[in-house]
């Protein structure tokens, strides 16, 4: 019987190493793309040079209100004949919006009518007469016509009429109440009804006092409205100058501002938050913040796409964008170093790694743990 052929094949020991690097070469590659940099182990992200605005905001917070609010009421009292108006409608100038019986306030006119006819008269038979009694006489004319003027005010006022044209918010009465010098006092609603002017708003807002010395009349503002799809232009009307103390016990100074015209679908009551313009640049080729690196001579330098260094000319910083004032064109793209190894203070080099610091998930468990920069160094003549 021929003698059995045994194979040995190599123990594949370092299984766990090829996965590694696989690992690695996966970590590489992301949604967000991450090159080497010009040191061993900086991870870098890409962005492009674009233009932005450079603008400088104080920002703030309040509450939206109507340009105009009046409360109405009628000038004269009397029972209440007809409301014809709820809150939440619509009203225009002149409108009628509610009613008083009329009946005894025009007794009270035609009364005062006749008494005026009566004093004329009397002046007219008493002009030949003693002197003191055509002074009496013209007195009590000249009373009798003021009583006259109040009672047509008062049957005038029995008709209320919204002064412009608005949205009605409350009603404060209803048809067969008594308003007026005699009406009943209560303290669950106000004898009157409140028409606001919803064609223009204003906000009424609050900026800390570290910033208020930046804040001017007619400067431009975005009002961003609670509840509203897109932010609306404003414009500061009124800086306050005598400080508040807020409820965390920080100072801070009253600001209005007049929203632009022509702005629907707001509501007055809403809290509203304000960025107001107090430097603009106006648009300007900016790169990220982070891309910006210095040399040893204090100037200023970006890394291409490609790795090549190119010198730029850096002008305002604005939070995390930075102008480039000569050195790049619009949608040239540079590297955001975001540096998991490179070298030290010492410029020794440092471990590089994973991208992320840490081995990603799934990761073989090693014996005696990841050796220092991320892969393990095989020794020469290692046929394990």
């Amino acid at each position: 019987m021929p003698a059995r052929l045994r194979v040995r094949l190599p123990r594949l020991r370092h299984r766990w190493w090829i996965a590694a690097a696989v690992l690695v070469l996966v970590a590489g590659l992301g949604v967000t793309r991450l090159v080497g940099d010009e040191e061993q182990g900086t991870a870098t992200v890409m962005a492009s040079a674009t233009l932005s605005s450079l603008r400088a905001t104080v920002t703030g917070s309040g509450t939206l209100e109507a340009r105009r609010q009046e409360e109405l009421a009628f000038a004269g009292s009397g029972t209440v004949s007809a409301v014809l108006v709820e809150a939440g409608d619509e009203v225009t100038r002149g409108q009628v919006i509610a009613r008083l019986d009329p009946t005894a306030l025009q007794a009270e006119y035609d009364a005062a009518v006749a008494r005026v006819a009566a004093a004329e008269a009397t002046v007219a038979d008493s002009a030949s007469g003693d002197a003191t009694r055509v002074a009496a006489d013209r007195s009590a004319l000249v009373a009798a016509r003021a009583d006259r003027a109040s009672a047509a005010a008062a049957l005038e006022g029995a008709v209320l009429r919204a002064p412009y044209g608005g949205t009605v918010t409350s009603v404060g009465f209803a048809a067969g109440e008594q308003v007026g010098s005699g009406a009943a006092p209560t303290d669950e609603t106000s004898a009157a009804v409140t028409v606001v002017d919803t064609s223009r708003y204003r906000v009424s807002a609050t900026v800390a006092a570290a910033q208020i010395d930046q804040v001017e009349r007619g400067q431009q503002a975005e009002v961003t409205v609670t509840g509203a799809s897109e932010a609306v232009q404003a414009t500061v009307t009124r800086v306050g100058r005598v400080a508040t103390i807020s409820s965390s016990g920080a100072a801070q100074y009253g600001v209005e501002l007049r929203v632009a015209k022509d702005v629907t679908g707001l509501y007055v009551g809403s809290s509203a938050a304000v960025a107001i313009v107090v430097g603009d640049e106006g648009e300007a080729l900016t790169v990220p913040t982070a891309a910006i690196r210095t040399d040893a001579d204090g100037g200023s330098y970006v890394l291409l796409a490609d790795g090549d260094r190119r010198s730029v000319q850096t002008g305002s910083v604005r939070g995390a964008q930075t102008e480039i004032v000569d050195g790049l064109s619009e949608g040239e793209r540079v590297r955001l170093a975001s540096r998991q190894g490179g070298r030290g203070s010492d410029g020794r080099q440092q471990p590089g790694g994973f991208p992320a610091g840490d081995p990603p998930a799934g990761f073989p468990e090693m014996p005696g743990g990841m050796p220092e920069g991320g892969v393990p160094q095989s020794s020469p003549g290692d046929t394990r």
